[in-house]
């Protein structure tokens, strides 16, 4: 689905890509590893992308964190701005993109 666009993309623009299907997964990844960026849904399952942010900024981790939402309200974005998050993408704005670079238009 998204993730699995978002990967061939990256990988179609010459980026190292490591995907991971849960929070806790994710959070081991990010605590392991030096990361240019991350690119977390906010529903992922075992561990929110919400609570992996957490988790990662109270550990001192500064690295760039892009959330994926299908959510779009203003708590929601609030409350992960809070938390450390560099942006969001709702939902739709994913697959936009995520189509765009698979086209290698950007």
């Amino acid at each position: 689905m998204i993730g699995r666009a978002l990967v061939r993309a990256f990988e179609n623009l010459g980026a190292a890509v490591d995907c991971v299907r849960n929070g806790v997964d994710g959070l081991l990844a990010l605590r392991n590893e030096k990361y240019s960026a991350a690119v977390l849904d906010r529903g992922l399952p075992q561990k929110s992308g919400l609570e992996l942010l957490k988790e990662l900024r109270e550990s001192g981790n500064t690295t760039p964190v892009l959330i994926i939402t299908a959510r779009d309200d203003v708590e929601t974005l609030i409350l992960g701005l809070d938390l450390g998050a560099d942006d969001f993408v709702i939902t739709d704005q994913a697959r936009f993109w995520s189509n765009m670079l698979q086209a290698g238009q950007h």
